[in-house]
């Protein structure tokens, strides 16, 4: 038996058609269904974006906001330690960190041998290390 194809013109009206016909009038249906589909199942929530891979593991919304706060607090306790560091300190510090001087140009700068940039860096960070108290 023959499966019979109808397509509906309004709420009332069903016209007998062909399978070819039936399929070419609703191919564009299905597509859009299927297209708002996987669109659907492409589209992720805010939170789960945010839980989305960091460092290749899945982080929880709450331990992002941990790690944020936990930054922040950090980088206030960096910023009251460098307000105790001298000015040559200072200096040295924003070279190699901020300007990335390597240890020569500085000591080329200041007339020092790299040797005593090197161990007057290391002091430095010691201290800073002391006064952020990690």
């Amino acid at each position: 038996m023959d499966k019979k194809y109808y397509i509906s013109l309004d709420d009332s009206t069903d016209v007998p058609v062909s399978e070819d016909i039936y399929r070419a009038y609703y191919r564009p249906v299905w597509r859009e269904a299927k297209r708002r589909k996987v669109r659907a199942d492409n589209e992720y929530s805010f939170e789960f974006m945010v839980e989305k891979y960091i460092d290749g593991n899945i982080m929880p919304m709450h331990r992002l906001t941990d790690e944020i706060v936990e930054d922040k607090l950090l980088l206030e306790s960096l910023m009251e330690a460098l307000d105790n560091l001298t000015i040559d300190e200072l200096g040295i510090i924003n070279a190699v960190y901020f300007e990335e001087k390597t240890e020569c140009e500085i000591a080329h700068e200041n007339r020092v041998s790299q040797q005593y940039i090197n161990k007057k860096k290391a002091k430095i960070l010691c201290k800073l290390h002391k006064l952020i108290k990690i």
